[in-house]
C-alpha cells in the first residue's frame, strides 16, 4: 500500500451529468469512501460501499458497486495471482449517456449484463450473459439476447436472438475460433488451429430488415 494518504474531494460536471467522490488517495491505490453519478433521466447512482482501485505493481477494483432506482454498475478486477473478473449491468438506457454518445445514435437499454470469468493461463475462460433492446425505427425496439462462454481456444455462442414485436429476427448458435487475453495487447486472436462451426436461422419478411 502507499506510504502517504491524501484526501480527496472531486467534483466533476459536463452537461447534465456529475460525479461527486470523496476518499484518499495513496501512491499505489484510491479508496472512494462515498460516491455519486447523477446522469439525465436516471435516479443518482450511489457507491453502496467503500470501494478500493488499484494500479500498482497491477490493476485491481474491489467492490465497485452503484446502484440507483433500478440501475446498477458492479465491476470487481483483480490482474494479480487471480486474475478474474466479474461486471455486472442491469437496468441501463442510453439516455443516462447523452451527454458522452452521439446524437445520431438510436436509443437502447441495457436490461441485464453479467461478465465473469478468470485467465490464469492467459486465455479467458468465462461467461457472457446479455439482455437488452435498441429502438429500430418509428419507436419499435428490437430485443438482442446473448449467452455465450469463452474458453482456452475459441468462444461457444449458445444462444444469440434478436427479435421485434413480431417475432423472431435472427438466431445464431455455435463457435468461433477467437480467443480473448486479457493481459496481453492487442487482447484478443484467431485460433489457427480453431474451426469455424455456427448455425444461423432468420425470418426474411420480417419488418425488422426493412425499418429505416
Amino acid at each position: 500500500r502507499g506510504l502517504v494518504a491524501e484526501t480527496i474531494d472531486l467534483t466533476v460536471k459536463t452537461g447534465d451529468s456529475r460525479a461527486t467522490l470523496h476518499g484518499r488517495l495513496a501512491s499505489n491505490e484510491a479508496t472512494l469512501e462515498s460516491a455519486e453519478i447523477a446522469l439525465p433521466e436516471n435516479a443518482p447512482l450511489q457507491l453502496a460501499r467503500p470501494a478500493t482501485i488499484g494500479w500498482s505493481p497491477s490493476l485491481r477494483i474491489q467492490k465497485l458497486d452503484f446502484s440507483g432506482g433500478t440501475a446498477r454498475i458492479a465491476v470487481a478486477w483483480s490482474t494479480l495471482e487471480a486474475r478474474r473478473a466479474r461486471v455486472e449491468i442491469a437496468d441501463f438506457p442510453s439516455t443516462a449517456l447523452r451527454d458522452f454518445l452521439p446524437s445520431a445514435w438510436p436509443p437502447w437499454k441495457l436490461g441485464a449484463l453479467t461478465l465473469d470469468g478468470a485467465w490464469p493461463e492467459g486465455p479467458f475462460e468465462g461467461s457472457l450473459q446479455l439482455e437488452g433492446e435498441v429502438e429500430i425505427a418509428d419507436g419499435r425496439p428490437a430485443g438482442i439476447e446473448l449467452a455465450a462462454r469463452t474458453r482456452a481456444t475459441q468462444i461457444s455462442i449458445e444462444r444469440f436472438l434478436i427479435d421485434d414485436p413480431t417475432g423472431p429476427v435472427l438466431t445464431v448458435r455455435g463457435s468461433v475460433p477467437v480467443v480473448l487475453t486479457p493481459a496481453t495487447a492487442p487482447f484478443w486472436r484467431f485460433e489457427p488451429s480453431g474451426r469455424w462451426s455456427l448455425t444461423a436461422a432468420t425470418t426474411p419478411a420480417s419488418p425488422f430488415w426493412t425499418a429505416q
